[in-house]
């Protein structure tokens, strides 16, 4: 018994060893691969082959993917039941249990799909039904085993976006020479499907949507739309392509099609700016083979090539990368290669813009000249056009003949970096006009009848202006534009003539406003006179502020620099008149024994220690640093008794006025014994103290007094002991 349980124990050992080693040598050469964000790893990839950065393996990986639960294929019978097309799938006996089967009808005369196929709905992994005559699609969702559906030469007609929903393991479809004419948008976008490869070619397509060639967040390796009818694309759900790479890089294939297409390249519709454009490109990991396909070689063709060459060889690939125009006639047979990108011939590669182009004019995008150009000459327009269209280039405007009086303000004309008036009615040029004009360098004003100019023309260069003959009178009114333009060194080709007294015109830097005895024309010193006397205002009031303020500035000053201290040795020291005995008796029995009741350390200038002098006691009591000093105001308060008397008070309160400037006293309190006015306090600190820090008035010596002091004090310190 136990020999049989060490043999069990050993053969255990053996097998997960040999199932390790076998681990092993798969991870030496495949690994578990995802087909897209959302699919399952139901599928490996070697590494051997498959090499580079994650996009390049990923892309390898769809087109070199292996099954891993596709081993050998077991085929099924398609049996017609009548001559109707319909048929059913017929099980041999010795295939049942098999857990990969296929089938395969070719050159048949199948109809529709058999009836019972989703009997095999577990076990089906492969279907060809090549060269019958299915038009019509049945619902295959049922088939979430399905690998591979082949119905090349077909009669089916369409694709919806709804085919092949549900068909979560199909990765290879082939529809080849049918007859499909349209495809649902976004066919391939469902969160189910994820097809490697789709073969589409030879059918009778004759557009593309960007829908089905973007596919956002999936791995795919070649869709094949070539030899259709293709001679434009669409954006019809707006398919638009911003600046993060989106992991859908496949080939397209859109070989040898049977006419020119429309190269309508739509990245740019997301773009803004020539940055934006360049930066959306360097980041598209897709790539399209037009091999033997002629393309209509049109602005979007120019603009893609002169800013983005490189990007547009690795994306528009083909055999020697060779893409050829097929239009306009000048470009014919010529490859894109041999277009020198500032020949003229490059002025050949323009579009026309319909979207808001005003209706009598013509809108023309021409890469080469980096301009959308507008053909709004000789339209009988009397204002401008409300809009113009938005481009990734600067506006040029043609409004030329036309019968235009007034130059309306439009948001167009901050994009427009020449314009053209010429033939016109115009009369002035106003200062709406030329503070709206950011990018213009060129203006036209020839043959107007410009009577007026705005003066904020002078923050501009004359050069940019054409105006030759002007309705505007050589007059004292008009010497600035001579000034303006001598200062502004205008050159001579951009003339500017004036009308004379004898009705000719002559340049204005010929005529001599010397003659017309021409006053000089005073700046308008009023706003500076203004502005001067409010400062002296402002000065004077500061000074004044200073001189007689000083000390309300110093305390408030104090204030504002006050930081919190914590070790204050007392709460509250009172500073007071010792010889007035009402003082002397209010403070000893009343104030100073209520405060300590409520739990303030209190001292005052009469705890005198023994044999110390009164300079050194008014110094200590101080220098004891106390939070707070309240001052008590009475009367004759800061006078001497007599001539020869030193008033004590004041040099204890000078004291506490220097530990409060140097922020080692908290506050400044005073308590008003005899109700004093500042007019009875002589000494200018002490009078500020009154004005600015806390005060309490004692009317009848008792009431509320305690109460106003604990508002004012706050809590206690409660820091240790005293004596």
């Amino acid at each position: 018994m136990l020999q049989a349980t060490a043999m069990s124990h050993l053969f255990l050992v053996i097998y997960i060893v040999f199932i390790n080693s076998i681990w092993i040598v798969k991870g030496e050469n495949n690994f578990d691969w995802k087909p897209d964000i959302n699919g399952t790893n139901d599928y490996t990839c070697n590494l051997d082959f498959c090499t580079g950065n994650q996009f390049e393996v990923n892309r390898c990986c769809a087109c070199n993917y292996i099954g891993s639960n596709v081993s050998e294929f077991f085929p099924l019978r398609v049996e017609m039941i009548n001559n109707k097309g319909n048929s059913v799938v017929i099980l041999n006996k010795k295939d049942i249990g098999a857990v990969n089967v296929s089938i395969t009808h070719l050159n048949g005369w199948l109809r529709y799909f058999p009836s019972n196929l989703c009997d095999f709905k577990s076990e089906l992994k492969f279907i060809d039904f090549s060269y019958n005559h299915i038009k019509v699609w049945t619902n295959l969702s049922c088939l979430h085993m399905l690998d591979s559906l082949k119905l090349t030469g077909n009669r089916l007609t369409t694709v919806s976006n709804s085919t092949f929903i549900g068909l979560y393991s199909l990765r290879s479809v082939d529809l080849s020479f049918n007859e499909i004419r349209t495809i649902d948008l976004h066919m391939l976008s469902d969160q189910s499907i994820h097809l490697f490869n789709i073969d589409l070619s030879n059918n009778f397509m004759k557009t593309l949507d960007f829908s089905n060639m973007i596919v956002q967040d999936k791995f795919f390796c070649k869709i094949d739309f070539s030899y259709n009818e293709i001679q434009g694309l669409t954006n019809k759900v707006g398919t638009l392509f911003n600046d993060k790479v989106y992991q859908n890089g496949g080939d397209i294939l859109l070989r040898n099609m049977t006419k020119a297409f429309v190269f309508t390249e739509w990245l740019s519709d997301s773009a803004d700016t020539i940055e934006d454009y360049q930066r959306m490109f360097s980041n598209f990991r897709g790539t399209y083979d037009i091999e033997n396909s002629k393309v209509h070689c049109d602005c979007h063709v120019a603009r893609f090539l002169k800013y983005c060459p490189d990007d547009f060889y690795r994306i528009y690939r083909s055999k020697n990368n060779n893409f050829i125009c097929g239009s306009p006639e000048k470009l014919v047979n010529i490859s894109v290669l041999d277009i020198p990108l500032y020949d003229d011939v490059f002025d050949e590669m323009i579009c026309e813009v319909w979207d808001h182009c005003p209706r009598k004019c013509k809108c023309i995008e021409q890469p080469r000249r980096e301009r959308l150009f507008i053909d709004c000459s000789n339209q009988s327009l009397h204002t401008l056009p409300v809009e113009m269209p938005q481009s990734l280039f600067s506006l040029e405007i043609d409004f030329s003949d036309n019968l235009i009086i007034n130059i309306d303000n439009r948001e167009y004309l901050k994009r427009t970096v020449g314009i053209n008036f010429e033939r016109n009615l115009l009369k002035s040029v106003d200062k709406t006009f030329l503070e709206n004009i950011p990018m213009m360098n060129s203006v036209n004003l020839k043959q107007n009848r410009i009577t007026s100019l705005a003066k904020e023309i002078q923050n501009l260069h004359p050069d940019m202006f054409l105006f030759n003959q002007t309705e505007i009178v050589c007059e004292c009114s008009s010497e600035w534009i001579k000034i303006w333009r001598e200062m502004k060194h205008a050159n001579s080709s951009f003339e500017f003539r004036c009308r004379a007294e004898n009705g000719h015109g002559i340049m204005i830097e010929l005529f001599s406003f010397i003659d017309l005895v021409c006053e000089t024309e005073q700046p308008d010193n009023s706003a500076i006179i203004i502005g001067f006397l409010v400062l002296l205002s402002i000065l004077s009031f500061v000074l004044t502020a200073i001189i007689f303020f000083h000390f309300e500035l110093s305390i408030l000053g104090a204030k504002l620099r006050r930081k919190t201290k914590k070790d204050w040795n007392r709460d509250i020291f009172i500073s007071f008149d010792e010889e007035n005995v009402e003082v002397f008796i209010f403070i000893q029995k009343i104030l100073k024994p209520n405060l300590i009741r409520k739990g303030y350390k209190v001292f005052s200038s009469d705890d005198m220690l023994a044999g110390q002098s009164r300079d050194l006691k008014d110094e200590h009591n101080v220098q004891v640093e106390p939070r707070d000093v309240i001052i008590v105001l009475s009367d004759n308060f800061d006078k001497p008794k007599n001539i020869n008397d030193k008033c004590w008070v004041l040099t204890e309160f000078d004291y506490c006025w220097k530990k409060f400037i140097r922020l080692h006293i908290r506050s400044l309190i005073t308590l008003n014994f005899d109700s004093l006015s500042s007019s009875d306090i002589s000494n200018r600190k002490l009078k500020a103290v009154k004005r600015i820090c806390p005060s309490v008035l004692v009317p009848d010596r008792r009431h509320e007094v305690l109460t106003r002091f604990e508002t004012i004090l706050g809590a206690p310190i409660r820091k240790h002991a005293f004596n």
